[in-house]
Protein backbone atom coordinates (compact mmCIF):
# COMPACT_ATOMS: atom_id res chain seq x y z
CA UNK A 1 0.00 0.00 0.00
CA UNK A 2 3.05 2.35 0.72
CA UNK A 3 4.30 2.65 -2.63
CA UNK A 4 0.53 2.64 -4.53
CA UNK A 5 0.41 5.64 -2.21
CA UNK A 6 3.47 7.09 -3.40
CA UNK A 7 2.95 6.67 -6.71
CA UNK A 8 -0.61 8.14 -6.25
CA UNK A 9 0.98 10.98 -5.24
CA UNK A 10 3.61 11.03 -8.28
CA UNK A 11 0.69 10.35 -10.77
CA UNK A 12 -1.89 13.05 -9.55
CA UNK A 13 0.17 15.68 -8.47
CA UNK A 14 -1.64 18.04 -6.76
CA UNK A 15 -5.53 16.42 -6.98
CA UNK A 16 -4.84 14.05 -4.67
CA UNK A 17 -6.22 10.55 -4.39
CA UNK A 18 -9.49 9.68 -3.11
CA UNK A 19 -9.67 7.77 0.41
CA UNK A 20 -12.20 7.79 2.76
CA UNK A 21 -11.24 8.25 6.63
CA UNK A 22 -11.15 4.37 7.43
CA UNK A 23 -8.88 3.62 4.85
CA UNK A 24 -6.53 6.20 5.81
CA UNK A 25 -6.50 5.66 9.13
CA UNK A 26 -5.41 1.72 8.48
CA UNK A 27 -2.89 2.77 5.72
CA UNK A 28 -1.61 5.26 9.17
CA UNK A 29 -1.64 2.57 11.29
CA UNK A 30 0.24 0.43 8.78
CA UNK A 31 2.69 2.88 8.19
CA UNK A 32 3.02 3.08 12.08
CA UNK A 33 3.52 -1.01 12.33
CA UNK A 34 6.33 -0.38 9.49
CA UNK A 35 7.99 2.61 11.85
CA UNK A 36 7.89 0.56 15.42
CA UNK A 37 9.54 -2.47 13.41
CA UNK A 38 12.16 -0.46 11.97
CA UNK A 39 11.38 -0.61 8.30
CA UNK A 40 10.80 2.85 7.05
CA UNK A 41 11.38 3.42 3.01
CA UNK A 42 11.53 6.68 2.17
CA UNK A 43 11.73 5.90 -1.78
CA UNK A 44 11.28 8.58 -4.54
CA UNK A 45 12.40 11.89 -2.41
CA UNK A 46 13.42 13.51 -5.72
CA UNK A 47 10.48 12.56 -7.26
CA UNK A 48 8.10 13.17 -4.87
CA UNK A 49 9.46 17.02 -4.47
CA UNK A 50 9.32 17.38 -8.30
CA UNK A 51 5.61 16.20 -8.12
CA UNK A 52 4.57 18.44 -5.59
CA UNK A 53 6.80 21.63 -6.11
CA UNK A 54 3.30 23.07 -7.61
CA UNK A 55 1.12 22.25 -4.98
CA UNK A 56 0.35 20.28 -2.30
CA UNK A 57 -2.87 17.69 -1.43
CA UNK A 58 -2.77 16.02 1.75
CA UNK A 59 -5.66 13.82 2.53
CA UNK A 60 -4.63 13.82 6.24
CA UNK A 61 -4.22 16.65 8.62
CA UNK A 62 -2.38 15.89 12.37
CA UNK A 63 -2.33 18.28 15.49
CA UNK A 64 0.45 17.34 16.81
CA UNK A 65 2.80 17.86 20.18
CA UNK A 66 6.22 20.46 19.04
CA UNK A 67 7.84 17.85 21.37
CA UNK A 68 10.80 16.60 19.13
CA UNK A 69 10.12 12.95 19.93
CA UNK A 70 6.92 13.17 17.96
CA UNK A 71 8.05 13.68 14.33
CA UNK A 72 4.56 12.37 12.58
CA UNK A 73 5.93 11.46 9.35
CA UNK A 74 8.25 8.93 10.63
CA UNK A 75 5.54 7.74 12.64
CA UNK A 76 3.43 6.79 10.31
CA UNK A 77 5.89 5.88 7.47
CA UNK A 78 4.76 9.36 5.26
CA UNK A 79 6.15 11.82 2.90
CA UNK A 80 6.19 14.58 1.25
CA UNK A 81 2.94 16.10 0.33
CA UNK A 82 1.35 13.35 2.57
CA UNK A 83 0.63 14.68 5.78
CA UNK A 84 -0.79 18.44 6.61
CA UNK A 85 1.15 18.52 10.05
CA UNK A 86 0.58 21.52 12.50
CA UNK A 87 2.40 21.54 16.17
CA UNK A 88 2.35 23.02 18.91
CA UNK A 89 3.40 22.06 22.74
CA UNK A 90 0.45 19.81 24.22
CA UNK A 91 -0.69 19.49 20.94
CA UNK A 92 -3.62 22.35 21.47
CA UNK A 93 -6.23 23.45 19.71
CA UNK A 94 -4.83 27.24 19.59
CA UNK A 95 -5.83 30.47 17.11
CA UNK A 96 -3.55 29.77 14.37
CA UNK A 97 -3.34 25.96 14.70
CA UNK A 98 -6.90 26.19 13.79
CA UNK A 99 -6.27 28.57 11.35
CA UNK A 100 -3.62 26.25 9.42
CA UNK A 101 -6.37 23.31 9.97
CA UNK A 102 -9.14 25.31 8.49
CA UNK A 103 -6.76 25.94 6.01
CA UNK A 104 -6.15 22.94 4.72
CA UNK A 105 -9.94 22.09 4.73
CA UNK A 106 -10.85 25.14 2.90
CA UNK A 107 -8.90 23.76 0.26
CA UNK A 108 -10.67 20.60 0.08
CA UNK A 109 -7.26 18.24 0.83
CA UNK A 110 -8.04 17.33 4.45
CA UNK A 111 -10.28 13.95 4.81
CA UNK A 112 -9.57 13.30 7.96
CA UNK A 113 -8.12 15.18 11.40
CA UNK A 114 -5.65 13.14 13.66
CA UNK A 115 -5.07 14.94 17.22
CA UNK A 116 -1.65 12.93 18.52
CA UNK A 117 -0.81 13.12 22.20
CA UNK A 118 2.29 11.52 23.09
CA UNK A 119 3.33 10.08 27.00
CA UNK A 120 5.92 12.07 28.70
CA UNK A 121 4.46 15.02 27.40
CA UNK A 122 6.21 18.18 28.89
CA UNK A 123 3.47 20.74 28.32
CA UNK A 124 0.67 17.98 29.95
CA UNK A 125 3.15 17.31 33.15
CA UNK A 126 3.22 21.02 33.65
CA UNK A 127 -0.37 21.47 33.82
CA UNK A 128 -0.97 18.52 35.67
CA UNK A 129 1.51 19.34 38.65
CA UNK A 130 0.76 22.79 38.19
CA UNK A 131 -1.82 24.63 41.01
CA UNK A 132 -4.99 25.74 39.69
CA UNK A 133 -6.00 28.79 38.61
CA UNK A 134 -7.16 30.27 41.94
CA UNK A 135 -4.12 28.36 44.17
CA UNK A 136 -0.98 29.93 44.46
CA UNK A 137 2.31 28.85 43.11
CA UNK A 138 4.17 26.01 44.84
CA UNK A 139 7.54 26.66 43.53
CA UNK A 140 9.43 29.95 42.79
CA UNK A 141 9.82 28.25 39.15
CA UNK A 142 6.07 28.47 38.63
CA UNK A 143 6.09 32.25 39.38
CA UNK A 144 8.75 32.51 36.41
CA UNK A 145 6.51 30.91 33.95
CA UNK A 146 6.58 33.47 30.88
CA UNK A 147 2.73 34.81 30.65
CA UNK A 148 2.29 32.47 27.14
CA UNK A 149 3.49 29.45 29.05
CA UNK A 150 0.93 30.17 31.73
CA UNK A 151 -1.54 30.40 29.29
CA UNK A 152 -1.08 27.11 27.83
CA UNK A 153 -0.96 25.39 31.13
CA UNK A 154 -4.36 27.01 31.93
CA UNK A 155 -5.55 26.12 28.83
CA UNK A 156 -4.57 22.26 29.05
CA UNK A 157 -5.54 22.27 32.60
CA UNK A 158 -9.48 23.49 31.11
CA UNK A 159 -8.99 19.22 29.65
CA UNK A 160 -9.22 18.54 33.54
CA UNK A 161 -12.99 17.44 33.85
CA UNK A 162 -11.91 15.49 37.04
CA UNK A 163 -8.44 15.12 38.86
CA UNK A 164 -6.16 13.32 36.36
CA UNK A 165 -5.15 10.07 38.41
CA UNK A 166 -1.66 9.96 36.30
CA UNK A 167 -0.08 11.39 33.71
CA UNK A 168 -1.15 9.36 30.75
CA UNK A 169 -5.16 9.94 32.06
CA UNK A 170 -4.17 14.03 31.64
CA UNK A 171 -2.84 13.27 28.22
CA UNK A 172 -5.55 11.72 27.11
CA UNK A 173 -7.96 13.65 28.85
CA UNK A 174 -5.72 16.93 26.93
CA UNK A 175 -6.89 15.35 23.66
CA UNK A 176 -9.82 14.34 24.08
CA UNK A 177 -10.55 18.01 24.49
CA UNK A 178 -8.72 19.19 21.65
CA UNK A 179 -10.62 17.12 19.44
CA UNK A 180 -13.98 18.12 21.07
CA UNK A 181 -13.14 21.80 20.51
CA UNK A 182 -11.81 21.16 16.77
CA UNK A 183 -15.11 19.39 16.08
CA UNK A 184 -17.13 22.95 17.02
CA UNK A 185 -15.18 24.95 14.98
CA UNK A 186 -17.75 26.05 12.21
CA UNK A 187 -15.33 25.53 9.11
CA UNK A 188 -13.96 21.58 10.54
CA UNK A 189 -17.06 20.56 11.02
CA UNK A 190 -18.60 17.26 9.14
CA UNK A 191 -14.77 16.68 9.33
CA UNK A 192 -13.87 13.27 10.98
CA UNK A 193 -11.47 13.28 13.68
CA UNK A 194 -9.43 10.68 14.85
CA UNK A 195 -8.02 10.57 18.81
CA UNK A 196 -4.79 8.94 19.19
CA UNK A 197 -1.74 7.99 21.68
CA UNK A 198 1.55 7.80 20.76
CA UNK A 199 4.29 6.06 22.83
CA UNK A 200 7.42 7.87 22.66
CA UNK A 201 9.34 4.32 23.82
CA UNK A 202 7.66 1.93 21.58
CA UNK A 203 6.47 3.87 19.09
CA UNK A 204 3.24 2.98 18.85
CA UNK A 205 0.33 4.64 18.27
CA UNK A 206 -3.00 3.62 19.55
CA UNK A 207 -6.43 5.12 18.66
CA UNK A 208 -8.74 6.30 21.40
CA UNK A 209 -12.61 6.07 21.33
Amino acid sequence: MRKIIVAAVLLFGTVGYAQKPDALWKDLTAGNTRYVEGHLDYCALQQLRNATAGGQSPPTSVLSCADSRVPAELIFDRSIGELFVVRVAGNVDDTFGVASLQYAVLNRWTKMIVVLGHSDCGAVKAAWKAPAADEPAATADEDELTPELQKLILRIQESFKIPPRDLREATIMNINYTAEQLAMSPKLKGVPIVKAYYDVQTGKVERIP
